[in-house]
């Protein structure tokens, strides 16, 4: 493997696939719920900005500032319909109120719930895990997210001090900000840390079912949860839905999934339906019929784009690109060439050779690939020995568009990268909402990967909260679905019965070798374009420019 000039991550990767992998899972958990832009400096405690947006998918534009000075993206006004109040117990009344700390909403954090109060009987114990004074929730413990058993290197590298200590004392944190502000009807949620068996490392592979099961149980069973906090990996979000336990966040899942698996599924990022429709509106508004003026070959930049699609054979990533195919060729496109490949890591070398050699046989210009993180890294290598020189188009999926694993493929060839990205312009966000609301309940400091473990809390909070005072998966559900559709730092946040995952748009990027990440001060970072606004499927039209040379 050719080294990256300046950085030192690729040699971890001599000693075999381990190490990358574990890279993978730490970027998983870096960035996959970082805030875009960290809020102008407020008051330790003041937790602010943002705005309610309008319902309905639509275009999220750069907006004011919240209360606290905190820039939101907002649409603008409250759902048509506006707020409900949860339904109330037989004993008990609940009304939607504008004397809570936001006004009309629950407190000035960016994605807070309406305001809600409440008086009399909760109902006592309404679901497993639910009772008249607690609601348990767990948080499954184990080698992982504690890396340095596996990348301590690596970790240092991203500037990851945190202690298992850490992660527990800001977990509890955030428990205790949220019992405090959100209306939790008379109860408290109680976090349970417990010693999973699974292999995480092998379920972030889609390996480890025997072990996630086990650990489900023992939540369901033996803890007697509500939900889990902790869920990483597709094996354990699915073993605590067979134990009927509520799991956030599994990622990048199709809608069909969530559905299938409803009411107990949510998660932070998009689904991959969305995703795929978002990525074919965005190609054919932008990209379609116009020459590949960004490929780094002379003699493709006059041609007219042909894209190259790769998916790997998942049945998830399958359903997602077959649909994404189907919706290009409804709207008068087609793929030149498309690549199904198996996700083993340990022949994506191998396999990589002939998957780029096959693209520039059949002429293709562009290459688009909803795949995983450690695919590309080899293509790039392959393109470059092979002297292919196409564009690169990420779509947003499985943490392709992180400036971490940007910075680790072949510059040559990533020089000419661009795309979508469902995630945000990424900071430090040590002045970011999750970090204000630390500082609320806690005078020392937060762990550095706070931002990760305070939007899976906020999902389950909204969730509570809006549920009303008789808790169960099923009024879960349909308090996020009542949640006004919301712009913060995050994106545009909504829920509803095609909708489980919380981000709603995207952003266009490309990729800029000589920039600075302010995540790890190094040089190669992803650059927001078309004036920070996001879209989900209203993209504009019109060429997509990028200031790539040649």
């Amino acid at each position: 493997m050719r080294p990256v000039a300046g950085r030192d991550v690729p040699k971890l990767m001599l000693g075999g696939y381990l190490p990358l992998a574990a890279f993978l899972v730490v970027c998983a958990l870096l960035v996959a719920f970082v805030p875009s832009v960290p809020p102008t400096d407020t008051a330790v405690g003041a937790v602010g900005g943002g705005g309610v947006d309008a319902a309905g998918p639509s275009q999220g534009s750069a907006g004011g500032s919240g209360p606290d000075g905190a820039t939101a993206t907002t649409v603008g006004g409250a759902a048509a319909s506006g707020p409900m109040a949860p339904p109330a117990t037989p004993g008990g009344t609940v009304a939607l109120a504008d004397t809570c700390a936001g006004g009309d909403r629950q407190t000035r954090e960016p994605y807070s719930p309406p305001c809600i109060t409440f008086e009399g009987d909760n109902g006592g114990a309404t679901a497993p895990g639910v009772t008249a004074d607690t609601i348990t929730v767990t948080f499954r413990e184990g080698d992982l997210p504690s890396v340095y058993a596996v990348a301590g290197q690596v970790a240092e590298k991203a500037n990851i001090r945190d202690t298992q200590d850490d992660i527990r004392r800001t977990i509890e944190a955030y428990a205790d900000y949220f019992n405090e502000h959100f209306q939790m009807y008379g109860r408290r949620v109680e976090i349970k840390f417990f010693k999973g068996q699974g292999d995480q490392l092998s379920e972030f592979f889609g390996g480890g079912a025997e072990g996630a099961n086990a650990d489900a149980i023992q939540v369901a069973q033996e803890i007697g949860a509500f939900a889990d906090l902790s869920v990483l990996t597709t094996p354990y979000a699915e073993a605590l839905v067979r134990q009927k336990v509520v799991a956030i966040p599994p990622v990048h899942m199709s809608q069909r999934w969530y559905d299938e698996h409803a009411p107990y599924a949510y998660g932070v990022l998009v689904d991959c339906s969305r995703l795929a429709s978002s990525f074919v509106d965005w190609t054919m508004k932008r990209l379609w019929g116009r020459p590949a003026q960004y490929a780094g070959d002379p003699a493709l930049r006059g041609q007219e784009r042909r894209i190259g699609l790769i998916v790997p054979e998942e049945p998830w990533y399958q359903e997602c690109g077959n649909s994404g195919t189907a919706e290009l060729e409804a709207r008068g496109g087609a793929f030149a060439h498309r690549i199904n490949y198996t996700l083993d890591f340990q022949r994506l070398s191998q396999e990589a050779a002939g998957m780029i050699a096959q693209m520039k046989d059949r002429g293709v210009t562009t290459v688009a690939c909803i795949c995983d993180p450690v695919l590309p890294l080899f293509l790039t290598t392959q393109a470059t020995q092979q002297e292919y020189r196409p564009e690169w188009v990420v779509t947003g999926s499985a943490l392709t568009d992180v400036d971490l694993l940007g910075q680790i493929y072949d510059p040559e060839q990533w020089r000419h990268a661009f795309g979508i990205s469902f995630l945000n312009d990424i900071h430090q966000g040590v002045r970011s909402e999750s970090y204000r609301a630390y500082r609320a309940v806690r005078d020392d400091e937060p762990a550095f990967i706070h931002d990760i473990l305070y939007y899976p809390m906020l999902i389950m909070f909204l969730g509570v909260h809006l549920a009303g005072p008789e808790l169960t998966a099923q009024t879960f559900q349909q308090g996020l679905f009542s949640y006004p559709p919301t712009s913060g730092e995050t994106g545009r946040w909504s829920f509803s019965p095609g909708d489980r995952t919380a981000t709603d748009d995207a952003r266009e990027i490309y990729w800029d070798p000589n920039a600075v990440s302010p995540f790890n001060g190094e040089p190669g970072r992803w650059i927001t374009t078309l004036e920070g606004n996001r879209y989900i499927t209203d993209w504009p039209e019109g060429d997509a420019v990028f200031p790539i040379t040649p």
